[in-house]
């Protein structure tokens, strides 16, 4: 799961929905900023989306609890070495890609 900083994804996807010229993005970024607050975008909710998964994620009753990667956006492109040797880890890939060779 791979969560982003919140203004960069408004902002991300404003400029997503006026290049795939979505009927929203004929509005002003303010008037589209207030539509995402509430959830009243293509996609829906996204406050709504991340709550769930940091639900499921921070459930200690949920089996499925353990096969959730967090991982942030951010993160991943500041350290994306480190970032990929966690997902590697993560996916039990280390005996399949053991080498930043193989990665590259």
């Amino acid at each position: 799961l791979i969560i982003r900083d919140p203004k960069d994804v408004i902002i991300s996807y404003y400029e997503y929905l006026k290049l795939i010229g979505d009927p929203i993005f004929k509005c002003t970024f303010d008037k589209f900023f207030q539509l995402f607050i509430c959830g009243l975008v293509p996609g829906g909710n996204y406050w709504q989306w991340v709550n769930d998964w940091y639900r499921r994620y921070n459930d200690n009753n949920n089996k499925d609890n353990n096969n959730i990667l967090w991982i942030y956006y951010e993160d991943l492109k500041q350290n994306t070495m480190s970032e990929i040797r966690r997902i590697i880890k993560f996916l039990n890939f280390e005996n399949i890609i053991s080498s930043e060779e193989e990665i590259n």
